[in-house]
């Protein structure tokens, strides 16, 4: 099996996440130039707030190499009219420059006038990094934290083995589940992510009457096996709203809610289970198979969403295959 991080789109290798902007840039004519021009271009158009953007560029041809200076980036120095201008003026031959009187000084030095598309948000990951130098060169600090959580090289052999034993008990909740009715073919599994001591098992039990008062038995909707998993953790804590005493296993008081813990579930939760998780103060989440009408990775991403008031690690594709199955 091959585990997968649900991260934010913010760090997906996309022309959206890199926020491309439409840019100018021209060639210098002669490369003892080029302090002159960088001079006045950080004065007339500093670069403030893209310090990642490197403000010239090598490009290489059969005639030899020659520096691209970027004159404008898009909206952040020109209104979109100005933009649209300078644009109609390439096409037609006339210097883009001709009607910018603070750049005087250096239009001699320039030539070749280009379109480009230069990206306005610093990069964030390798992948975006690499797909940024395809537009406009720029800097790039890795952070080694992101790039772990990413690449899942922040779990060890040990780790690995722990995430499959919790999923494989996870299956089997699923699998006692559906003894009871076919549709209880979800299971869950949370534990504590220090100790990975059990807090408590819990499958679907959407068609499975539980207690909800003395006598009184009542096969909810709602209950879906992250629900009652949650709900297990509230009534360890001296909550809950049903009698699941003979699903529970409790080791931990300490907890609010669901902080934390770490939640194995066979089947990626929907949108409602996830926001469950998100009020609950979950630490971490790993599923088997996706779902599509989850909230993780399939649609929403909802443990990523930064107006949020809680955000959490989601891994998907812990036994897969084996989830699947269910």
């Amino acid at each position: 099996w091959n585990l997968q991080t649900i991260y934010g789109n913010e760090y997906s290798p996309s022309k959206a996440a890199l926020n491309l902007v439409k840019s100018i840039a021209c060639s210098i004519v002669n490369k003892k130039f080029a302090s002159i021009i960088l001079k006045c271009l950080h004065e007339n158009y500093p670069m403030t707030g893209l310090q990642h953007v490197k403000r010239i560029r090598t490009v290489k041809s059969t005639e030899g190499d020659c520096l691209q200076v970027l004159v404008f980036v898009g909206t952040k120095h020109l209104h979109a009219s100005e933009l649209h201008v300078l644009e109609t003026n390439m096409e037609t031959k006339k210097s883009p420059l001709d009607s910018i009187q603070s750049l005087n000084e250096i239009k001699e030095y320039l030539t070749s006038f280009v379109p480009v598309q230069v990206p306005i948000v610093p990069p964030l990951t390798r992948e975006q990094f690499e797909m940024c130098q395809l537009y406009w060169p720029v800097s790039f600090h890795e952070n080694k934290a992101v790039s772990q959580l990413m690449n899942c090289s922040l779990f060890t052999d040990a780790d690995y083995c722990i995430m499959e034993s919790n999923m494989k008990l996870a299956i089997q909740t699923a699998a006692a589940g559906k003894l009871m009715h076919p549709s209880a073919n979800v299971g869950a599994v949370v534990v504590d992510s220090v100790s990975n001591s059990v807090i408590a098992t819990a499958y679907d039990l959407r068609n499975i009457p539980c207690e909800i008062n003395k006598g009184i038995m009542v096969a909810h909707p709602l209950n879906h096996a992250t629900m009652v998993a949650i709900d297990l953790v509230a009534y360890s804590q001296g909550g809950g709203s049903y009698n699941y005493k003979d699903l529970l296993k409790m080791n931990d008081n300490s907890n609010y809610i669901c902080t934390n813990l770490t939640l194995y579930v066979t089947r990626e939760p929907c949108i409602m289970c996830c926001m469950a998780l998100l009020h609950s103060r979950i630490k971490r989440v790993f599923y088997g198979t996706s779902f599509v009408g989850g909230g993780f990775g399939s649609s929403y991403k909802l443990n990523t969403i930064k107006e949020l008031n809680h955000r959490f690690e989601v891994f998907q594709g812990v036994l897969e295959n084996e989830c699947s199955r269910l």
